[in-house]
């Protein structure tokens, strides 16, 4: 610090003795009170540098400018990535000298002026009295992003508190209050462990680890799972139907890691994960233990779908574990994993000019109506794929991998029951996981990414799908009043879960729904009601909706599709006022209640 002083002086005529300081105080007390009017008044900050050196009876300390230092490139990165920081890289010449003798007594000399950098109070440190504040509202529980807005809403901006961040209040909450993130110890295995035993000390036999295999010495064989009371009651209520699996990476710091989910599909069409497990990799070996954990809570699970990709080692390791109480589940493959998967191979497999080609023809045949449509498809496309010289590789691929009895688990017939057709709800779960709660984070300490699962990713499902329910009693067309959650319809338009059902569904609640009740129709004869019934039923069925639409503003599919379904709607009315007619006239004779009751029977398998 001499040979910069020096230096200003003599190269830059800077750091005359004017702003130098040279003081004695009575105690060590009024000393610090005196350095903080200072650091008031200059808007500067002057940190301890080096401390205690004993000088005979006095002890020496050295302050310098908190601005003074290079970076830490660990922690602020470096480039584009170069994160704001309060050092400048070089060393301010602001520095104090402080001598504490034995008495009590102490003398303070030094220079006042800095140099390298301009005054900017967001560059302080935060006040201890605000600190000592930020923990109590942390104490409390406010939530971070609270903390922010209501210290700055009663801060003015020349106060240091006034330029508080995020990553103020979270550095503090680590710091000080380190088991509120799940951090029970410095290292993250003996935290996991601390932390498991904390939630079996607090919940008992409801604790949502289901099952630990720690990491040794010995057995690298990790595993954990994981499982809330509120996503237990979850599986128990909607785990007959549909049971979606997949698994991630980059949600820990350990790359070695798979982070895997369960989900359901709820009655409102979303999904509800109801199930987390961590393994070494998908192997059947890794997963068999997991979900061995799973039926134990769940002896009578029993879903009708198993929906996943083609990653076998899911598949085998649930038919092993379930396989007894749920023989009759049915496998199915996420459409968009198929498609993926067939691109790939077409892409290295067969020449560019016939791509377009196969994928049409792929298309055709995975979207067939019926088995009979399907297996001639199927038939026509596989032999043309081994006649030809050119395609027999891809062929090969496409009848060993999804031929077979795997033709059950993607041919949309065989699968028409399903309430699901990809693994798109886990998809946008993983998603909103790692960028709602993790950040985009991959460091993730294994214990603060499970604390994060248990806490705010279980809350934050519970009232997703509260407010669901609520959204689902208040959806309804504002035409014909149905709701797109009452109806399943197997046409390949409707989509249950979504917000407008397909025409097929508004017709049914107009010819049938609550405003419009069905009539009792007896008939003349078996004959003429036959006919005229199919003639009725063909005018329902050639109802068809016009796709040119007059949107002077562009093509607003809002609008458009409000449209539409308001002419299907006007449209069926009317066929509903016309099949009231028929009916009127079947009321004019009389014929046995035999024949009645089968002519109704014929109507509603119909309809």
């Amino acid at each position: 610090m001499q040979a910069l002083k020096k230096h200003l002086q003599e190269k830059h005529d800077r750091l005359p003795d004017a702003d130098s300081v040279n003081l004695e105080f009575e105690e060590e007390e009024e000393f610090k009170a005196w350095l903080h009017e200072l650091e008031q008044k200059t808007q500067a900050q002057f940190v301890l540098h080096r401390g205690g050196r004993e000088l005979g009876d006095c002890s020496s300390f050295q302050y310098y400018c908190n601005r003074s230092g290079d970076r830490d490139k660990r922690v602020c990165g470096s480039g584009d990535n170069l994160m704001k920081t309060a050092k400048i890289g070089v060393t301010c010449s602001a520095h104090l000298s402080l001598v504490l003798f034995a008495n009590g007594r102490c003398k303070v000399n030094g220079y006042l002026v800095h140099t390298g950098h301009e005054n900017d109070i967001s560059m302080l440190r935060m006040p201890h009295d605000v600190i000592e504040e930020i923990e109590g509202y942390l104490q409390e529980g406010w939530t971070p992003q609270s903390i922010v807005q209501k210290i700055q809403q009663k801060s003015d901006e020349n106060s240091r508190q006034h330029y508080i961040r995020l990553k103020d209040v979270t550095y503090y909450l680590k710091s000080r209050l380190p088991e509120r993130v799940f951090r029970f110890h410095a290292k993250d295995e003996i935290s996991l462990d601390l932390m498991i035993a904390f939630y079996a000390d607090v919940d008992g036999v409801d604790t949502p680890f289901l099952h630990y295999m720690p990491k040794t010495s010995e057995n690298d064989n990790f595993q954990l799972a994981m499982q809330t009371p509120s996503m237990r009651k979850m599986l128990d209520r909607f785990g007959h139907k549909v049971i979606c699996v997949d698994s991630t990476h980059e949600t820990t710091m350990s790359p070695e890691y798979v982070f895997g989910t369960v989900m359901v599909v709820d009655d409102s069409g979303a999904g509800q994960p109801v199930f987390w497990f961590f393994v070494r990799s998908e192997s059947k070996e890794q997963l068999v233990p997991v979900f061995r954990k799973l039926q134990d809570r769940h002896p009578t699970l029993a879903p009708e779908f198993f929906m996943s990709d083609y990653a076998n080692g899911l598949w085998n390791a649930w038919t092993e574990v379930f396989g007894d109480q749920s023989p009759s589940t049915k496998r199915l493959l996420c459409d968009w994993h198929t498609w993926r998967s067939w691109l790939k191979n077409i892409n290295s497999k067969l020449a560019p000019d016939v791509h377009a080609q196969v994928r049409q023809a792929l298309s055709l045949v995975m979207f067939s109506k019926n088995e009979e449509e399907f297996n001639f498809r199927y038939g026509v496309l596989v032999n043309n794929f081994m006649q030809d010289p050119m395609m027999k590789t891809f062929g090969d691929y496409f009848v060993e991998h999804y031929g077979g009895p795997m033709i059950h688990c993607w041919a949309k017939w065989a699968r028409l029951t399903s309430d699901v057709s990809t693994n798109t709800h886990l998809e946008s779960f993983h998603n909103i996981l790692k960028t709602k709660f993790l950040s985009r984070m991959s460091n993730r300490r294994l214990d603060n990414t499970c604390g994060v699962l248990l806490n705010a990713v279980s809350t934050f499902y519970d009232h997703k799908y509260s407010d669901l329910v609520w959204i689902v009693d208040i959806i309804r067309c504002r035409f014909c009043a149905v709701s797109p959650h009452e109806f399943i319809c197997e046409c390949p338009r409707n989509r249950r879960g979504g917000n407008t059902p397909c025409s097929h569904i508004h017709s049914i609640q107009i010819l049938f729904g609550i405003h419009h009740p069905p009539q009792r129709v007896p008939l003349n004869t078996p004959s003429s009601l036959t006919a005229t019934v199919n003639d009725e039923l063909q005018s329902v069925a050639d109802v068809s909706v016009p796709m040119e639409l007059n949107t002077q503003d562009g093509n607003d599919a809002a609008s458009g599709r409000s449209r539409r379904i308001e002419m299907v709607c006007k449209k069926v009315e009317l066929l509903r006022e016309k099949l009231a007619r028929v009916k009127n006239q079947f009321l004019s004779s009389t014929i046995g209640e035999e024949k009645i009751a089968s002519v109704e029977a014929q109507l509603n398998q119909a309809f």
